[in-house]
């Protein structure tokens, strides 16, 4: 409370899974949030748009924390993402098909390994191992109930403790790239179907911990995708009180005697606030603020793209015939070999194209969204800035879009007449609608050659600033901007010296 017994004020930069986050745990704790957006619509990177009146969903494909007594669905259940039942769970992580054999990634690790063995008999050995790994990486407690910065003693024992039957595999597959474990096979087919799980630049940890979250069914997908999601929780903040504003574009975080006092907006409107929290990226926090403030630590990442690369993609939707669609019976996900193509930077020789049949959400008058995403990263959005004209720009995008058409006819020419295209989206699209930086929908990938990263969400000089979003924990993604929207809220709660252990623990047991 202030002086004049009125509750504190806390203003949040941003309303995506963080800012809303933080927005509605500041409700529940006696604060007035007030969330400011520049976009027209709250999500943020959690995305969908329309176009030709179809659905286009930007963002899940599936999403850590849908299996009922894992702490993350308990957190999504505190902001009112989603009902039990309206999560969609399946018995695989897609197809792949490669080098005339096909592959289902099924989530049960028997079966997986069922499946590897009978193609590659000759590294049964290291199949057994490999889906063993996954089956323990299952249980892999997260430590979500607070950020590292509030820890006790106490609280990194318990970690350690419960990290103790995973350490080995753990430190192992941090500093082992898919692609290299990938070549430890010795069939060429499933060398190759090793860096599909993840990229093959990622870590083996990336693989095994994904891997491993599907297997548990905590990798679901929400009814309505993004747009479901987001309007739960929107519906969640405002009912405790909570007040969006979109179309508020805010210019300058204002910082008085070293502390952040408000933000300013582009049209000139001041607004002042006991707390600031920048649920934004934090190289879009360092334009807002006056003055040289350090943000070293995430600049030096941003200058080595080798060691730290950042995905984007492009996202290339088509609205198909469902009927046609679903007599070639293929899984959601299916990914499949063609003729090596170049995408901006990046050579590829495999589609992966996504079907939203699954959902009622995506089916409009017999058609349903169809969509492929090709990898990009930072040398392709270089590629992406380097046209002069609007239309060259767009004459790109659609030779892409026609490139991939005639791949997907080519491979099932049953789809040829009964497919439209309807929307590309390439790394600058997303810069330009949702502010990402360089286009990258998630922080730094986890690479052999880089670390984990944990951003205490203090700037020095700039008091009751909290930085909070999927860039201060990598490596980033839904979950980690659920967590650090909590984690901004404990963050005050800690300097009004009030109680912060405002979620009960999950304690996990190690299956073997």
């Amino acid at each position: 409370m202030n002086i004049d017994g009125e509750p504190k004020k806390i203003i949040i930069i941003g309303a995506g899974i963080s800012g809303i986050t933080s927005g509605i745990y500041g409700q529940k704790q006696g604060f007035i949030t007030e969330i400011f957006e520049r976009c027209a619509t709250p999500g943020g990177l959690c995305t969908s748009w329309v176009r030709k009146d179809f659905p286009i969903d930007g963002c899940i494909h599936w999403m850590t924390g849908t299996k009922k007594g894992t702490a993350l669905y308990n957190m999504w259940q505190d902001v009112g993402g989603f009902s039990d039942e309206d999560i969609i769970r399946e018995d695989n992580r897609g197809t792949l098909e490669i080098k005339g054999k096909k592959i289902v990634f099924w989530h049960d690790p028997k079966k997986l390994y069922d499946e590897l063995v009978k193609i590659a008999p000759e590294d049964s050995g290291k199949l057994k191992r490999f889906c063993k790994r996954i089956y323990r990486f299952q249980n892999m407690p997260l430590p979500v109930d607070l950020p590292v910065s509030l820890m006790t003693l106490h609280d990194f024992l318990g970690i350690g403790f419960h990290m103790v039957p995973y350490i080995f595999s753990y430190l192992y597959g941090i500093k082992s790239s898919s692609k290299h474990y990938s070549e430890k096979y010795k069939n060429p087919i499933l060398q190759e179907a090793m860096q599909h799980i993840v990229d093959g630049g990622y870590n083996m940890y990336s693989s095994t911990y994904a891997y491993g979250t599907s297997a548990l069914g905590n990798g679901g997908v929400p009814k309505g995708g993004s747009t479901g999601l987001i309007n739960n929780m929107v519906e969640t903040y405002e009912k405790l009180g909570g007040k969006i504003n979109c179309c508020s574009d805010v210019k300058e975080i204002i910082v008085e005697d070293g502390k952040a006092v408000g933000i300013r907006l582009k049209n000139g409107e001041e607004k002042r606030a006991d707390y600031v929290i920048a649920a934004c990226s934090p190289f879009h926090t360092k334009t807002l603020l006056s003055g040289d403030y350090d943000f070293s630590s995430f600049e030096k990442r941003a200058m080595d793209s080798k060691k730290n690369p950042l995905p984007s993609g492009i996202l290339i939707s088509f609205a198909a015939n469902k009927e046609k669609l679903d007599s070639l019976n293929l899984t959601t996900t299916y990914e499949f070999e063609t003729q090596e193509f170049t995408a901006a930077t990046k050579s590829l020789h495999t589609i992966k194209m996504r079907n939203y049949s699954y959902d009622p959400h995506f089916i409009k008058n017999g058609k349903v969204l169809l969509n492929v995403l090709l990898p990009q990263f930072d040398s392709d959005y270089e590629y992406w800035k380097t046209f002069k004209t609007k239309q060259e720009y767009l004459d790109e995008k659609a030779r892409i879009a026609s490139m991939i058409s005639d791949k997907i006819f080519e491979r099932f020419p049953e789809l040829k007449g009964e497919i439209e295209l309807i929307d590309v989206c390439t790394p600058l699209t997303f810069e330009r609608y949702t502010n990402a930086y360089r286009g990258a929908y998630m922080p730094w990938a986890l690479t052999s050659r880089n670390s984990m990263m944990l951003h205490n969400g203090k700037v020095k000089g700039a008091d009751n600033l909290i930085l909070s979003s999927q860039w201060t924990v990598m490596p980033g993604g839904l979950p980690v901007a659920l967590m650090t929207g909590k984690f901004s809220i404990q963050r005050i709660l800690k300097m009004e010296k009030r109680f912060f252990r405002i979620t009960k623990p999950v304690r996990f047991k190690y299956s073997k």
